[in-house]
């Protein structure tokens, strides 16, 4: 019986912490796949724009009757995820951002600042000094399409809240980078 007692603290720690890091390689999935459908949206919208309604669950984040281009269209891919119903994690931003190839795969964002970031409920976020990235000027043509990259930052919450004491909530970001469809062809 001493022995349990002694030992019951160790195990029990080693069996939640198995569990919660379990679930944080769940949510980290979780937030890569809404990033990678975000950019596929990203990638399919280009410059285009369509009514809010025609999205799958846009009017439940932006209300009916809006015109939908290619972030919101992607905010609401998020939402249809398990991003945007889940507990585990805090979204802290959503960034939309123009990459350029630098040669060897190897992409860098054109500027720091050429980008476009969001709440996850769709509100903007102004980000200083920054040149926005609208959805209109983005590059569809065939031979010059631009790349971007959506990026999911969150913030984790312990599941289990043994670890809130030891450790502090990691800060995460999700990023998938696509090169947007050509839609004009001359």
């Amino acid at each position: 019986m001493l022995e349990f007692a002694l030992i019951a603290p160790i195990f029990f720690f080693l069996v939640f912490g198995i569990v919660e890091f379990g679930v944080l390689m769940f949510d980290v999935a979780s937030t890569r796949y809404a990033a990678g459908e975000a950019a596929k949206v990203e990638a399919q919208a280009g410059d285009q724009q369509t009514i809010c309604s025609k999205v799958p669950g846009c009017v439940g984040v932006f209300g009916a009757g809006t015109q939908c281009y290619a972030d919101c269209q992607a905010i609401s891919a998020i939402h249809n995820t398990a991003v945007g119903s889940t507990s585990l994690e805090q979204v802290n931003y959503i960034e939309v951002q123009k990459m350029q190839d630098t040669g060897g795969g190897n992409f860098q964002p054109v500027s720091p600042q050429v980008m476009n970031r969001y709440n996850l409920d769709g509100s903007s976020i102004s980000v200083s000094p920054a040149v926005a990235y609208p959805e209109k000027s983005r590059g569809v043509i065939v031979g010059n399409a631009d790349y971007i990259q959506v990026n999911i930052h969150f913030t984790y919450r312990w599941l289990t809240g043994m670890f809130n004491s030891i450790l502090a909530r990691p800060v995460l970001d999700a990023k998938f980078l696509v090169r947007l469809e050509p839609q004009k062809f001359s």
